[in-house]
């Protein structure tokens, strides 16, 4: 019989791969600065609609929002850096928007926080029976159902807006008068005079 071939030489063993000492983790995002607010009318009246907006934003987007709140609506007061926050990227947050006298279609909303601007718009409706009087439009900030900021809007209910919330401007009727002529033209100007109203005293010359 012919002789048994050799046993094949065994395969050195594999060297490990030296492990990383010291090696750092993957980098999480960072927290950032987020400025919180909003925009809503000063009053309204029982079953009126309106548009309550709420906005978050980085420092340096400030003057961006507030042009885009007040051209969504110029009769709106709006009111920006009410609260500070530092969020992290992808932190999903979640915003709610009550009142007394007040019906919201949207009141919960959610975004998840990416760095850049957010505004959220809530549909509002003043019930028709809602008292007259001060309201407050309450949102609510929260993350993993923690509330974590607050934000407070008065908004006066009323049929009519008070005094101070519209903008008049009033003058007085003129109580005296002035008037200079020639003799001869003396009978014309009495005429004249004679047409002002009886309360303006006219000093003639």
């Amino acid at each position: 019989a012919p002789p048994a071939p050799p046993p094949a030489a065994a395969s050195p063993p594999r060297a490990k791969a030296p492990e990383a000492v010291g090696a750092e983790p993957p980098a999480q995002p960072q927290a950032q600065p987020v400025w919180l607010g909003a925009s809503a009318p000063a009053a309204a009246r029982p079953g009126a609609e309106f548009t309550a907006r709420f906005a978050a934003y980085p420092k340096e987007e400030e003057a961006v929002v507030e042009a885009i709140l007040k051209k969504l609506s110029p009769g709106s007061q709006t009111h920006l850096g009410l609260k500070a926050c530092r969020w992290k990227p992808g932190t999903p947050v979640r915003v709610i928007l009550a009142g007394r006298g007040l019906t919201v279609a949207n009141p919960s909303q959610e975004f998840v926080w990416e760095g850049t601007r957010v505004l959220l718009d809530f549909d509002v409706l003043t019930r028709p029976d809602a008292a007259e009087g001060g309201s407050v439009l309450k949102f609510d900030v929260l993350i993993d159902g923690i509330v974590v900021a607050t934000l407070r809007l008065d908004l006066e209910i009323a049929e009519a807006p008070r005094p101070e919330q519209v903008q008049t401007q009033t003058a007085e009727s003129a109580r005296t008068a002035f008037a200079s002529y020639s003799s001869r033209d003396r009978s014309r100007v009495l005429d004249r005079v004679a047409a002002l109203d009886r309360e303006i005293t006219a000093a003639l010359e």
